[in-house]
């Protein structure tokens, strides 16, 4: 899957991946990083670093808040809200797609995207048919199981105080 699509930035699309690793790792909770950390591991400066938090908090995706002595950065990912632009991103896509009717070659570039989107499904220039499609709603719909399942272990709220707990 391709978080370029719903950030539209390669840098915001990288720093959602790892931070989703992190919260992965971390089991769900919060997890802070350093600007030093995140620059040995994806290599971006703080300028792009701050421009792909900036990104991603704006599309609801990242919350942020600082907690400690020394102060530290924590970091806490939306699954709900990525799910939800994927939603809308497959949505807009497959609107401008015409019907398929025995196997008719597609050459709207916009569906092969959405095709893109999860897994690439195809990576032709030909055109997409109907078992592509197909193919692509089979890989969504597992993705939206395992996000589910991820939810299931316990959605987490921050307090104002800028403490983790686990949601009611």
């Amino acid at each position: 899957m391709s978080f370029v699509r719903i950030t539209d930035s390669v840098n915001a699309a990288l720093l959602l991946s790892q931070c989703r690793y992190w919260q992965k790792i971390n089991a769900g909770k919060p997890f802070y990083h350093t600007q030093a950390q995140w620059k040995h591991e994806i290599g971006l400066g703080r300028y792009e670093l701050e421009a792909a938090r900036k990104k991603l908090k704006d599309l609801g995706i990242l919350k942020e808040w600082t907690y400690g002595t020394p102060p530290k950065l924590y970091y806490c990912i939306n699954d709900s809200r990525v799910e939800e632009l994927f939603d809308v991103l497959v949505k807009e896509l497959s609107d401008d797609h015409p019907t398929v009717e025995d196997h008719t070659m597609v050459r709207d570039v916009r569906v092969k995207a959405c095709a893109g989107v999860v897994g690439g499904v195809t990576q032709s220039t030909q055109g997409i048919t109907e078992e592509d499609i197909e193919a692509l709603n089979a890989e969504w719909s597992l993705y939206r199981q395992q996000l589910a399942g991820n939810q299931q272990s316990g959605v987490l709220e921050t307090s104002t105080q800028g403490r983790w707990k686990p949601a009611d």
